[in-house]
């Protein structure tokens, strides 16, 4: 479904009833909205098999929105594809719907937008959730090209196109670089964001995930991701920001993710006053049996601040 909001259509999603019975007493279930990654990405990514999300399905109302301009929402211009317009678009969302207030929670990009909405807007925010994010923006570019040369890629220019598609420098026609960029990302992810001895089954899909994509769908997101990281790849601080996040706030990340290593989430958690910090076993995001701690403790953060964790009929 859509909302039109702040001069464009943006593609949101609800699971589950806000209303429900538990046992014989009527209840209302909290509300969670899940802002997805990229920036750019898709909010199914939520919804993949075995993601492991819908370990959180029974005790709330999730809400799924996509970026302005990217996935299902309609195209947008560029010059609005920014971390503030976004924010705001949360905002209007929630205002559309009638909800007083929700729990947020961003993964990876989606992580540094959370905290940016629960800055701009802290009466909305209940509780925050940021999971597999970074604390700043200045170390983008440099990451990216480390990654590409621990991951193997050899070829100098597919190395540049990803440090520059990044870094937020990046500004030639997508036709250009898409194919180039699709595979060296493809090949870092293979190689790092997973192990891919432990979970064979996940490199597996994903390779076949890239490799299918239309490419009509590919140029979208790369073009979208990439006016977005221009915007904010050079100046995002989440210490910037800090000081308004009043909501109890979690942070987690993995032990081995390239992408938010785990002095960036310990930055993260000194920034944000009370937070709370948990390292999982795995990469960037948990697979198989590292999902088991990685939900426990999401339920038991929600549990210990005043979130019903005990599930209740849909």
């Amino acid at each position: 479904m859509f909302a039109s909001v702040n001069g464009t259509r943006i593609f949101f999603d609800v699971d589950g009833a806000r209303a429900v019975w538990k046992g014989d007493v009527e209840v209302e279930r909290p509300v969670m909205v899940l802002l997805p990654g990229g920036p750019g990405a898709s909010h199914m990514h939520y919804k993949r098999p075995r993601a492991g999300f819908d370990r959180l399905k029974p005790f709330f109302q999730m809400i799924y929105i996509d970026w302005r301009g990217a996935a299902r929402s309609d195209p947008a211009p560029s010059e609005t594809l920014t971390l503030e317009q976004v924010v705001e678009d949360v905002e209007s969302i929630r205002q559309m719907l009638g909800m007083d207030k929700w729990v947020v929670l961003g993964a990876s990009g989606g992580g540094i937008w959370a905290p940016a909405y629960a800055s701009a807007h802290p009466d909305a925010v209940t509780h925050l959730i940021v999971l597999h994010a970074p604390a700043r923006s200045d170390y983008f570019a440099e990451t990216a090209e480390s990654m590409a040369r621990r991951a193997g890629v050899t070829d100098e220019d597919a190395i540049s196109i990803y440090r520059r598609f990044v870094g937020g420098d990046l500004l030639e026609p997508v036709e250009q670089w898409a194919q180039s960029l699709r595979n060296t990302i493809l090949q870092v992810q293979n190689a790092l964001y997973t192990d891919p001895k432990k979970h064979p089954d996940v490199v597996k899909a994903r390779t076949k995930s890239w490799n299918t994509m239309p490419s009509d769908e590919l140029m979208k997101e790369f073009d979208v991701s990439r006016w977005y990281l221009n915007d904010f790849a050079k100046s995002y601080r989440v210490s910037d920001i800090a000081k308004t996040i009043s909501a109890p706030t979690l942070i987690i990340t993995g032990e081995t993710d390239p992408v938010a290593l785990t002095a960036q989430s310990e930055e993260i958690h000194q920034a944000i006053e009370g937070s709370e910090l948990f390292i999982h076993p795995g990469g960037h995001m948990p697979h198989g049996d590292e999902q088991g701690p990685f939900f426990d403790k999401i339920l038991d953060f929600l549990s210990r601040h005043g979130i019903d964790t005990e599930p209740v009929e849909s």
